[in-house]
């Protein structure tokens, strides 16, 4: 279908923009690899693209050949200096909007879509207990050797893909960080399937310049729990020592930045800062800091400080499922002289102002991560074992064949 097709539809049912140009451009591999189409418009503004942006959709579908089409959220520019063919238009900076059409992305989600094995699963922290624009939604009770996880997964559809939530402190915030039976959660995650976990989850700040409703992607943890042996799932005759020099997927991280940093833009944030890394202090809770604690802490190189994103890290690597962690700042913990002290209402408060943000881009990273994974997280247990396969008592290698299954039989 060309440009004049296109035009010609969304004219005939809507005459009051009949000043709309429309081209789709060559099928060209994005910066993943993977076939992409564009679909843009000209001289049009952000209320006329939300009245024809069905029309573009369904043309597109006729366009697109067998590739599946992801609508855009909401209007947005086309890139300056994309190239189209020479009948079509050449300068799409100047008032463009458009859909980006790829076989893997996919909106609405009531479109079926083949084979996309790739899940994704989100732990919601305080603030954050539901993922809108879920479809196909069910609730899934889930029992594991550890015991039950913090309350049902709700799992659905996103733009195609699956997608399994956790709300970590349950329905209705019911459990102290303390309380949390991380083994269960992400063991469960894994009798899901799912092979990646993002966490959301409120943080105070240990330096100045990070301040509430900031965004930390921390790289690095220092630990202060004390219940070691409840952040591990060996144990009771079976040794394994997991590298954890670095304790979150890079490459997750990376497309997590990528995805906040297009939604700050989007949103014109620019008193928001995301920091692509950091070191997130963890403590059990549920008393916050003392002042003394907040600033050893500064001292030993801490950024940011909470009370479950660890185990959480720990877990999924014995897992082998890729982990990051979302931190939303929303204090100051209790090292800053002369700031209020930290209260249950102001992090709910900071937490809710950022919660659409956060929702949005878990959005767009869901149907835009890649579906196979280039880090070696999936390996992580490869050469971690060093209880004789024979010495592994019977019932502990069924009860953890999720986790040690293709390494022992």
């Amino acid at each position: 279908m060309n440009h004049r097709t296109i035009g010609q539809r969304i004219r005939k049912r809507h005459t009051e923009f009949d000043h709309i140009h429309a081209g789709v451009f060559e099928p060209q591999d994005d910066v993943f690899g993977r076939r992409q189409i564009r679909i843009a418009t000209r001289n049009i503004g952000d209320e006329a693209f939300l009245a024809i942006r069905p029309q573009l959709l369904e043309a597109s579908l006729d366009a697109r050949r067998g590739l599946h089409t992801r609508q855009l959220n909401a209007p947005r520019r086309i890139f300056q200096g994309l190239e189209s063919k020479p009948d079509q238009f050449s300068k799409l900076g100047n008032g463009g909007r458009g859909l980006v059409v790829r076989p893997d992305f996919l909106y609405p989600a009531d479109v079926a879509t083949e084979g996309a094995p790739m899940k994704l699963g989100i732990i919601g922290g305080s603030g954050i207990y539901q993922l809108e624009g879920l479809t196909h939604i069910e609730a899934r009770k889930m029992e594991t050797p550890f015991g039950a996880p913090s309350d049902e997964f709700i799992c659905g559809k996103l733009g195609g893909r699956e997608v399994a939530f956790l709300p970590r402190h349950g329905k209705g915030h019911r459990l102290l960080p303390s309380e949390i039976n991380h083994r269960a959660n992400i063991f469960a995650f894994k009798q899901l399937g799912i092979e990646r976990i993002v966490s959301v989850s409120a943080v105070g700040s240990l330096r100045e310049h990070v301040r509430p409703r900031d965004i930390v992607l921390p790289d690095q943890y220092y630990d202060r729990t004390k219940r070691s042996v409840e952040q591990t799932f060996f144990g009771r005759g079976l040794v394994a020592h997991v590298a954890f020099a670095e304790p979150i997927c890079p490459d997750l991280r990376a497309f997590l930045f990528r995805e906040i940093q297009t939604v700050l833009a989007r949103q014109h944030a620019p008193k928001i800062h995301l920091y692509n890394g950091g070191t997130y202090v963890c403590m059990e809770g549920p008393a916050f800091s003392t002042r003394a604690e907040s600033n050893s802490y500064r001292q030993l190189g801490g950024d940011v400080i909470g009370m479950t994103s660890l185990p959480e890290a720990k877990l999924c690597r014995e897992a082998e499922i890729c982990y990051a962690a979302m931190a939303m700042v929303t204090d100051y913990d209790g090292w800053r002289e002369g700031e209020a002290h930290v209260t249950v209402e102001m992090i709910i408060a900071n937490l809710v102002a950022n919660s659409a943000l956060a929702k949005e881009a878990l959005a767009h990273l869901i149907v835009t991560l890649p579906e196979e994974r280039a880090c070696t997280c999936d390996v992580a247990l490869k050469d971690a074992t060093l209880t004789d396969h024979g010495a592994i008592p019977a019932a502990l290698k069924t009860a953890l064949k999720p986790i040690i299954g293709k390494y022992v039989g």
